[in-house]
């Protein structure tokens, strides 16, 4: 069985357009869990306006389907038009359990 495959975006809505991100974001999200595809999370920097959505897929094969899909890439193209996505990390892995357990046995 595949595992879930972590990525993480930071997004940066235009000047006045952040309750319009949240709302694609809403659609977005309804959409990719609706298909199966992923969960997300949604977090804000306290510190300035950025976005860092957790999107975690649900296999690797989810992840090509969704980007092929027209309702997703609709999504995606409205998300453009009202914010700057300023970084991707696109397939992050969880380190194992053993080394988390490993290092603080130490």
């Amino acid at each position: 069985m595949q595992e879930e495959v972590l990525a993480i975006a930071i997004v940066r809505p235009y000047p006045g357009k952040d309750a319009e991100v949240l709302a694609v974001l809403r659609d977005l999200y309804a959409t990719l869990a609706a298909k199966g595809y992923s969960r997300d999370e949604l977090y804000r920097d306290t510190s300035d306006d950025r976005l860092f959505n957790l999107r975690y897929w649900k296999t690797e094969d989810s992840r090509r389907h969704a980007y092929d899909d027209p309702d997703i890439q609709q999504c995606w193209l409205r998300l453009s038009q009202v914010c700057e996505v300023e970084q991707v990390y696109g397939k992050l892995h969880r380190l194992t359990e053993n080394w988390t357990k490993a290092a603080g046995s130490e």
